[in-house]
């Protein structure tokens, strides 16, 4: 389904449809996904020159990257502003609960983290 709302619902199908080699032996595995949005990071972007925000970014990156290690997620990408986490679920679905949780932590984490850094930016 979520290759439907990322993709031209042809080519999502077509994908669906394709036997595709997958990492992990071709298995599916379930995830849990956190994607974060900084809001401001437009209007931010247009107040400081290109240097200035980059550092910034590398510092957030680098926060939000040990704090996903120290929640046991992983990080599968940034985009801009985005920050995309996954914590992998299960066959049997037995961490579900777990991992859930852990994401939550990891966002009120982020959150803490984006507020100290948003202090010392302004």
């Amino acid at each position: 389904l979520m290759l439907i709302d990322m993709l031209p619902r042809q080519y999502a199908q077509r994908l669906m449809n394709t036997s595709i080699k997958r990492a992990g032996g071709g298995q599916r595995k379930k995830a849990i996904v956190l994607f974060s949005d900084l809001q401001g990071y437009t209007a931010l972007n247009q107040t400081r020159n290109a240097n200035d925000m980059a550092m910034v970014m590398h510092g957030l990156w680098c926060v939000f990257d040990a704090l996903v290690q120290k929640h046991g997620m992983h990080k599968m990408d940034t985009v801009g502003d985005g920050f995309i986490v996954t914590g992998l679920v299960e066959d049997d679905d037995s961490n579900l609960v777990g991992q859930a949780c852990g994401m939550v932590d990891l966002a009120r984490d982020m959150i803490v983290a984006l507020r100290d850094i948003s202090a010392a930016v302004d």
